[in-house]
């Protein structure tokens, strides 16, 4: 199964061309760069991880008295906030960069670097989001990074937006729109011979071709971003290109050359440490075995996988990768350990969209606020709470909803699973019935050799001792292969697939023989005299007189159906 996680590549890029954006010139008077220094160092002043504090005793020492202090505050502040999130602290990430935009996006004034970080801002909270599995808000912050992007001098910006829009619709399998995306992106990068985004939007495009099933188009068009690459600099994407030609490689049924391309990235990813790229490689690598039959092979690289989210508590990534597990346990014929990991998939997927839907709410609510004068807000306070009131139940119901229709297609899944389940289970029963009546045949048939055998054995004279001992020699090897019981084994056999029959047919007439109870379950399988007859090596005309017998004991006219009667009890 391939997997559309290009987030994760694109985070990397957009961060590094982030880390670069400067520009700090015709500042009014600093204020935004030291009210953005203030919230940084409060908010980080209780942290004691080693990585923190050394970020922060760096932006604590920064002076703000020209343009490239203002630069080096914001690049210090992203480089902070992009470690936040490779250590897995997106949440101390998100508060630092929510507090950034609140100064920023309420300045009275703005300088066109303070619009350069402002603009940044929202795609690292975007893609940060998109990482956590919560792909509206990304939209919703990608949506208003573009409102921003009034002038020409922000277009890498608006590239960039355009890309990361084109991964959250590619993500939810809208690829039209996403394709629509990623060629805006492209041609801006394209018209400012920007190599590295138009690298990004080609790569991105080429994964949208591949779930279009235009394979073709795809390679073409991963060959063309890797032209664009510079691959020194960002190592990371050219590792996403790799797991991308090994998907394509894999369509165009070319196996070896895919699982090279998978390792080489989960190689790259693993000398960078790059944690979600890990995973992505690893779980490819396992969907690879799984399709290839081997699935202890997939199951290897799942738990590392599973490892690494365990570790560094990578919520989105454990979804997958729980996923993937069931994926690997069906295919082992364990449905109840897959089934149980598709619950607990579930049940996390289901934490993330309500955290997701409490947070867009808590956004929209500092939204319709935060962009209007202190004096203007105290009047609103009614009209606010009621539409959080209203928001909140809207909310709630949706919820509600989309849990219930979850809910009754996990149950339709469950009863399809257990139907398949059931079905195998009597299809096997049938067959081992099948070759219970085999075995019996069998033994019947040794029983009957074993009669001719004896008589025979009586009838030679007492001179030819020498034919007496090979005869009895031969009788001893008979009894020893006629030594199991048949009957029995073939009335386990019957029983687990007619579990009722036995019981009611014993408790409604109890003076019924052994001989009865099994002709009773040959009949009731459809066996017809001749073929009983061959079964126990019988005459006809004695298995017709068991049969005439059997109507007496069970009260029935001798022109009375057997089988149909058996069939009714």
């Amino acid at each position: 199964m391939n997997r559309y996680i290009p987030a994760r590549g694109g985070l990397a890029i957009c961060a590094i061309l982030l880390l670069l954006t400067a520009a700090c010139s015709n500042s009014p008077g600093f204020d935004n760069a030291r009210a953005v220094k203030i919230a940084v160092l409060d908010d980080t002043r209780a942290d004691t991880a080693a990585y923190i504090r050394r970020h922060r005793a760096a932006i604590d020492s920064m002076p703000l008295h020209s343009d490239s202090d203002c630069r080096a505050l914001y690049k210090a502040l992203n480089r902070l906030t992009f470690d936040l999130h490779l250590n897995g602290d997106d949440s101390r990430a998100i508060t630092l960069l929510h507090r950034t935009l609140n100064i920023l996006q309420n300045a009275p004034k703005r300088s066109i670097g303070d619009t350069h970080q402002l603009l940044n801002t929202h795609v690292r909270m975007g893609a940060t989001f998109a990482d956590m599995g919560m792909p509206a808000l990304s939209v919703d912050y990608y949506q208003r990074g573009l409102e921003y992007c009034n002038d020409t001098i922000y277009n890498n910006f608006r590239a960039m937006l355009y890309n990361n829009l084109g991964i959250i619709y590619g993500q939810r399998n809208m690829l039209d729109r996403a394709e629509q995306y990623f060629s805006k992106s492209l041609a801006i990068d394209l018209h400012q011979k920007e190599h590295e985004g138009a690298s990004l939007s080609l790569g991105n495009l080429a994964e949208v071709y591949t779930l279009k099933g235009q394979t073709e188009k795809a390679l073409e068009t991963l060959q063309r971003s890797l032209d664009y690459t510079d691959q020194r600099k960002h190592p990371e994407h050219l590792a996403r290109m790799r797991i991308q030609q090994g998907s394509l490689y894999a369509e165009l049924g070319q196996p070896d050359l895919a699982l090279q391309r998978y390792k080489i990235a989960l190689k790259q990813y693993t000398e960078l440490d790059n944690r979600p790229g890990m995973v992505d490689a690893l779980l490819h690598i396992g969907d690879f075995w799984l399709g290839a039959g081997q699935a202890d092979s997939a199951m290897k690289y799942t738990h590392r996988a599973l490892e690494i989210c365990r570790q560094h508590e990578r919520d989105d990534d454990m979804v997958s990768t729980l996923r993937s597990l069931s994926d690997i346990h069906r295919a082992k014929g364990d449905y109840l350990q897959a089934l149980d990991l598709m619950t607990n998939m579930t049940e996390l997927s289901d934490s993330l969209r309500e955290a997701e839907s409490r947070l867009r709410l808590t956004n929209w609510s500092e939204s319709t606020t935060e962009q209007r004068p202190a004096d203007e807000r105290l009047p609103l306070l009614w009209l606010v709470a009621l539409l959080l009131v209203s928001g909140t139940l809207l909310l709630t119901l949706v919820y509600l909803y989309r849990q219930r229709r979850e809910n009754r297609d996990r149950l339709q899944s469950l009863d399809l699973e257990n139907k398949e389940l059931t079905m195998q289970t009597e299809c096997m029963q049938r067959e081992m019935t099948s070759l219970s009546l085999e075995k019996l045949k069998l033994h019947e048939g040794l029983n009957d050799i074993s009669e001719c055998l004896r008589t025979v054995l009586t009838e030679l004279s007492p001179r030819e001792s020498e034919k007496r001992d090979t005869l009895r020699r031969l009788l001893a090897r008979v009894n020893n292969m006629a030594d199991f019981d048949a009957n029995e084994e073939f009335k386990l056999f019957f029983g687990r697939v007619h579990p009722n029959f036995y019981n009611t047919l014993s408790e409604r007439f109890p003076d019924l023989t052994p001989r009865d109870i099994r002709l009773c379950a040959f009949l009731y399988l459809g066996m017809t005299t001749k073929e009983i007859a061959v079964l126990t090596y019988r005459e006809i005309r004695s298995v017709d007189s068991a049969r005439n017998r059997l109507r007496k004991k069970l009260g029935l006219e001798l022109n009375d159906d057997l089988t149909a009667y058996m069939r009714s009890i």
